[in-house]
């Protein structure tokens, strides 16, 4: 599970371009729920995965993550919980490494000091077990650089990589934007799967309202900072996305302008 409580973050503050960018956030996402979350540019959702995440520390408030708090806690401490997954495949992978080489680096997040980079029998089985579930052939093709698979493989692979271990929690940063829409189907399908087969808690910041109510158990959407509405359940499942829109409305009294949000 993971919790943010009161969560408050405010850039360049104390100077004429201070910006409030979460206000007071309160979320929590129990063990097993895939959330996605939607909101216009400048709403807060990426900050609130970047708090989740380590690498903004929040103003105020209180980061907790399977019952520990994290607060305080720096990226590379919480890589053995959280894995992340961004828009750009080449974020999540080196394009000069293997795709063995690339599994030796993704085990190197949670493994102890000693075993982190080894290349062993037991990782490249592994890797051959995990590439199999994509059935994309990729299992046979260890050693071939990560550089030259397409986009969507190689988010793919990302994807694997970032579920391998001890992983509880899986942040996926709008990882099918720059995917073509059939690859980004597959890649979106198959969170789906690893998600539900590893009962992960997965959390997915997303530009397509339509994606949000297809994927995950709940949705909920930020705007100035703040969570506006939050749906799951019955209600969730019988929305589309101009219900998405009139909900808006109706709670802020204004119309959604963010146009990629709009047309996505």
């Amino acid at each position: 599970m993971i919790a943010l409580s009161d969560i408050r973050v405010t850039f360049n503050a104390g100077t004429p371009l201070e910006s409030p960018a979460l206000r007071g956030v309160d979320l929590s996402v129990p063990t097993g729920q895939f959330l996605t979350v939607i909101g216009s540019n400048g709403a807060g959702k990426s900050t609130a995965l970047n708090v989740i995440a380590g690498v903004i520390r929040p103003d105020a408030g209180r980061v907790v993550a399977d019952d520990v708090e994290i607060t305080s806690w720096p990226p590379h401490r919480r890589a053995r919980l959280i894995s992340r997954v961004f828009q750009d495949p080449k974020m999540g992978t080196c394009e000069d490494l293997t795709i063995l080489q690339n599994f030796a680096l993704a085990r190197g997040r949670t493994e102890p000091r000693g075993f982190r980079f080894a290349i062993d029998r037991s990782l490249r089985q592994q890797a051959v077990e995990r590439l199999k579930l994509l059935d994309l052939g990729l299992e046979n093709r260890l050693d071939d650089k990560v550089g030259l698979l397409s986009g969507g493989q190689r988010q793919a692979v990302s994807l694997v990589m970032a579920t391998t271990g001890s992983t509880r929690v899986l942040l996926l940063d709008e990882h099918t934007a720059a995917l073509d829409p059939k690859t980004a189907e597959f890649v979106m399908n198959l969170t789906r799967d690893i998600v539900a087969e590893l009962e992960l808690t997965a959390v997915m910041v997303t530009h397509s309202m339509a994606q949000a109510l297809q994927y995950g158990d709940r949705t909920v959407m930020f705007h100035r900072g703040k969570i506006v509405f939050d749906v799951c359940g019955a209600q969730r499942a019988a929305m589309d996305v101009k219900d998405l829109l009139d909900l808006f409305r109706r709670d802020q009294g204004e119309e959604l302008s963010d146009d990629a949000l709009l047309l996505s």
